[in-house]
């Protein structure tokens, strides 16, 4: 007696084989992605916890929230049109995909605010990285209207039939958002705590860290590692959308990009936030002020605003001030930066707040 054939919950056998696989390997993907945005919630639930019961409640936060549960939407919700009966299809397609947006320019956001802190405020930064933040948007507002999606024969299962070629405008613009926030942030840390002399060494520090003093080359090297998972992965998913293959491989690796770059992107936010990329100490910039060095105020280096090239030359080249003896090694070895590290309290709302600027003093 031969064996009942085995059952088909998404009305697979209804597809040409070709595409039933496909549709296997995108339903494969959106389950991993879930996985990967639900462990990475998890993982980190303390952190996430502190940091929304200690930080004042404003524009960054809400950036953070959204772009968490945005992320998550999506991923979960591209996972349910997979594998569950939504029917209305074309409507359940274009609820799912309106998280996208709302993700992606929720993660861009976290990012403007920081470039915008890092520089003081700068009107000339904020109306330039102003503009790219609403070519974000813009952009990944047409992704809910570049796709579609239709019934899998009688079934109430959903099939993603099109996707527009337009929607990869959308990964070329946060390429280039991502490319001029890491450039801009890394050349603000370098050219505070190194005196550059040499193109060379401006391209060096830019692109390793190099010369840096402990804390500015892990805040360096969160921004990098994120730069790097966004910019590649962002390219892939472009090429995709303009290959001739089906729509469901053209565009099915937007998913787990959006879940990495979200996970990565609150993760910079949230270690800032928490003080979690420090070393052994927290760095602070030393501005002019009575008494000399020992007694100027000063900022944590993450969100200082930095002195004018007339003050670090009348501080000696002293960017990052501190007193360890591991940072004071690492600063002998430069040709004229002072850095070190001092204990100070964990940074508090100031980095991404930007109406207001907390000062510390050195003792």
């Amino acid at each position: 007696m031969s064996n009942p054939p085995p059952e088909d919950p998404i009305g697979l056998t209804l597809l040409p084989p070709a595409l039933a696989k496909q549709v296997q390997i995108a339903t494969y993907v959106c389950v991993g992605a879930v996985a990967v945005s639900v462990w990475d919630i998890l993982n980190n639930i303390s952190h996430e916890y502190r940091l929304l019961t200690t930080t004042k409640f404003g524009f960054p936060i809400v950036a953070y929230i959204l772009a968490r549960l945005g992320s998550l939407g999506y991923v979960l919700g591209l996972t349910l049109l997979a594998t569950y009966p939504l029917g209305r299809c074309g409507l359940a397609y274009r609820v799912i995909d309106s998280f996208y947006p709302v993700a992606l320019s929720s993660i861009c956001l976290l990012f403007f605010f920081r470039v915008r802190a890092v520089y003081g405020r700068s009107r000339v930064v904020t109306l330039i990285f102003g503009v790219l933040w609403l070519g974000v948007l813009g952009t990944a507002l047409t992704i809910p209207f570049g796709g579609d999606a239709i019934p899998i024969g009688p079934t109430q299962y959903c099939l993603i039939s099109k996707l527009a070629p337009y929607v990869g405008a959308c990964a070329i613009v946060v390429t280039v958002h991502d490319t001029a926030v890491f450039l801009a942030i890394s050349y603000r840390l370098v050219t505070n705590t190194y005196a550059v002399r040499t193109h060379k060494e401006l391209f060096k520090a830019v692109s390793s860290g190099a010369y840096l003093p402990s804390f500015s080359r892990s805040l360096f090297v969160d921004g990098q590692v994120y730069y790097m998972i966004s910019v590649m992965s962002n390219i892939v998913v472009t090429v995709m959308v303009y290959v001739n293959v089906s729509p469901l491989y053209r565009g099915f690796l937007a998913i787990p990009n959006l879940a990495l770059t979200s996970a990565m992107a609150c993760r910079v936010y949230r270690n800032t936030k928490l003080g979690l990329t420090r070393e052994s100490g927290n760095m602070t910039l030393s501005l002019p002020g009575s008494g000399g060095i020992g007694n100027a105020p000063s900022i944590p280096l993450a969100f200082a605003p930095f002195p004018s090239h007339s003050h670090r030359k009348a501080q000696g080249g002293t960017r990052d001030t501190g007193t360890s003896e591991s940072e004071g090694q690492e600063a002998a070895r430069m040709p004229a930066a002072a850095a070190a590290e001092a204990k100070s309290p964990p940074l508090g709302d100031s980095e991404f707040d930007v109406g207001r600027l907390r000062h510390t003093e050195t003792v």
